[in-house]
C-alpha cells in the first residue's frame, strides 16, 4: 500500500484497520472501528486446560466460566505483536525500544509487549480477526473479573455485581499465602530475579490455567461505561496494587507513564476470542482436566528453578548492566525522592482542604467540586495533568502552579543525585560497545549503541534537566 492512501478493510471481527498518511510522510495512524459481528470460518473444538485452543501465532486460550469467550492464558508477547507490526504499515513503534523512567527496558521476544495504547491493542485484535476469521478483542472488566476470581460455586448463575463484590478481598494468587505471592507473579521487589518484565508464563497459573493476571504488565481492557481501564498492575507495583480489583483509568492513546508516575507502567494486553454456545457445551462435556486442583497448581517454572537466561550473551549482559543500575537507583535515589514527593503531596492536600473550606463557605459549588476531585486524584496517586483547562478555578490553578514548581525542584534534585549513576551506567555500556567492536561483532555493538542512544534520549527529556557539573 502506498503512502498517502487510506485502506478501510472490513474484516470478520467487526472492525476496520485504517492506515492513513500524506504522500512523502510516514503513516500516522492505525485505527479500529466496530462494524458488524463476524461469522467464524470454522467451529472451535472443545477447549480444556489440558487442550487449549492454539491460534496461528501460537497463542493459547482457555474458557472462562460464565462467559462466551476464551481468554489467552498469557499476555500478548513481543513476538505476537511483531507479526502485526510487520504486516500493517504505520504501527507506532514505541514498544520496540522502550524507555521507562530514563532506563531502557531490556526484553526478549517471549516477554509481554508493553508501551502499546488501547488503540494499538484494538488494531492488533482487528488484524488478527481479519487474519483468522474469528472475533478477537480485548476483555471487558466483567470478563477480567471472572478470569481472576476464585471460590465461586456456580459462575454461570452468579451476577457480575456479585463477582466484583467477591473480588474485593481477593488476590490473583487465590488462597495461597501472601508469602507465596512471588511464586504467582512478577511484582516489584519480589525475589524472582527479574528487575523488569519477565517471560510470560514464568510463574504459577491460577485455577483456570491463566498466567500473570497480577504483576508483570498492566493490561488494557475494553471500554466500560465509556472508560478505559488497565488491570492487574505491573512489575513496578507491590502492596495494595496486588489486589484482584486493581484498575487504573487511561486515555485511548496512553503508551508510557509520564516522569514521576510510579504507579502505572507501560501497558500491555491479552486477547480474548468470542465463542459459540456449541463450544461452551462441548467444553462442559469434555473429559475433565487432569491438571491438579486450584489449590496446588503445577508451576510453569518450579519455584526452585532460577529464571531462564536471556537467549543470547548480549541480551544477558545488557540485562545484567540494567539490573545493576536499577538496584543502585532504587537503593540510593528513589527512596529519598519518594519521601519528599509524599511530603509535598500531603502539603498539597492540606492547601486544597483550606481552599475547599473557603469555597464551600462562599457557596461556590463548581469550585468546591473541582477541589474535591483534585483531592481524590492526589489520594489515588494519579499524576497531575500536564495542562490545565481554561475553566479551571483560579484557586486550583494557583495551587497547581505552586505544586508543579515544587515538584520540579524535587525532580531536579533527584536528577542531580542520579547523574553519577547514569554516567556510570553509560560508561559500562560504552566499554561493552568498544569490546564488541574490537571483536568485530559489529551488529551486536550497534545493539549496545542503540541502548545508549535511548538512554541519552531519556535523560534529555527529563522534565527538569540535571545541572551540568562545575
Amino acid at each position: 500500500m502506498e503512502l498517502g492512501s487510506v485502506q478501510d478493510s472490513t474484516h470478520p471481527a467487526g472492525g476496520s484497520i485504517i492506515v492513513s498518511g500524506s504522500e512523502g510522510d510516514l503513516i500516522e495512524k492505525v485505527e479500529y472501528r466496530y462494524l458488524d459481528e463476524p461469522k467464524p470460518t470454522a467451529p472451535l473444538p472443545a477447549v480444556t486446560m489440558d487442550a487449549p485452543f492454539v491460534n496461528s501465532l501460537g497463542m493459547k486460550f482457555v474458557s472462562v466460566p460464565g462467559t462466551d469467550i476464551l481468554i489467552c492464558i498469557h499476555e500478548t508477547r513481543r513476538t505476537d505483536y511483531s507479526a502485526f507490526a510487520d504486516a500493517v504499515p504505520g504501527v507506532d513503534m514505541t514498544w520496540k525500544n522502550l524507555v521507562v523512567e530514563g532506563k531502557p527496558l531490556v526484553q526478549d521476544d517471549d516477554h509481554p509487549v508493553v508501551g502499546v495504547s488501547w488503540e494499538d491493542a484494538s488494531a492488533f485484535c482487528a488484524w488478527l480477526s481479519q487474519k483468522e476469521g474469528r472475533t478477537y478483542r480485548l476483555p471487558t472488566d466483567a470478563e477480567w473479573n471472572r478470569a481472576v476470581v476464585f471460590d465461586v460455586d456456580d459462575p454461570s448463575s452468579t451476577s457480575d455485581t456479585a463477582i466484583a463484590e467477591k473480588l474485593k478481598e481477593q488476590f490473583p494468587w487465590g488462597d495461597a499465602s501472601e508469602e507465596d505471592s512471588s511464586k504467582y507473579a512478577n511484582y516489584h521487589h519480589s525475589p524472582d530475579g527479574y528487575i523488569d518484565t519477565a517471560p510470560v508464563m514464568s510463574f504459577l497459573p491460577n485455577h483456570l490455567g491463566i498466567y500473570d493476571l497480577g504483576g508483570n504488565a498492566w493490561e488494557l481492557c475494553g471500554r466500560n461505561d465509556n472508560e478505559l481501564h488497565l488491570r492487574g498492575c505491573g512489575y513496578r507495583n507491590f502492596g495494595g496494587f496486588r489486589r484482584s480489583t486493581t484498575k487504573s483509568s487511561v486515555d485511548a492513546d496512553f503508551r508510557i507513564p509520564s516522569p514521576g508516575d510510579n504507579t502505572r507502567g507501560a501497558p500491555g494486553f491479552r486477547c480474548v476470542v468470542e465463542i459459540s454456545a456449541e463450544v461452551i457445551a462441548n467444553a462442559k462435556s469434555a473429559k475433565p482436566s487432569s491438571t491438579p486442583s486450584p489449590k496446588t497448581p503445577e508451576p510453569a517454572v518450579p519455584p526452585t528453578t532460577p529464571p531462564p537466561a536471556p537467549k543470547d550473551d548480549v541480551a544477558q549482559r545488557l540485562a545484567q548492566l540494567a539490573a545493576q543500575f536499577q538496584e543502585a537507583y532504587d537503593r540510593d535515589i528513589l527512596p529519598g525522592h519518594q519521601v519528599a514527593v509524599d511530603d509535598l503531596d500531603q502539603k498539597y492536600l492540606a492547601a486544597i482542604a483550606r481552599a475547599m473550606n473557603s469555597a464551600t463557605k462562599g457557596a461556590k459549588l463548581a469550585e468546591a467540586v473541582q477541589l474535591r476531585d483534585e483531592s481524590t486524584r492526589v489520594k489515588d496517586k494519579k499524576p497531575l495533568p500536564e495542562t490545565d483547562p481554561d475553566d479551571l478555578p483560579k484557586s486550583l490553578k494557583n495551587l497547581r502552579t505552586t505544586y508543579r514548581e515544587a515538584l520540579g525542584k524535587l525532580e531536579a534534585e533527584r536528577n542531580t543525585n542520579a547523574k553519577p549513576y547514569y554516567d556510570r551506567y553509560d560508561a559500562l555500556l560504552n566499554a561493552y560497545q568498544t569490546e564488541l567492536t574490537q571483536q568485530r561483532r559489529l551488529d551486536d555493538a550497534v545493539r549496545v549503541k542503540t541502548v545508549r542512544a535511548e538512554l541519552a534520549k531519556a535523560r534529555s527529556s527529563f522534565s527538569v534537566a540535571p545541572p551540568s557539573p562545575q
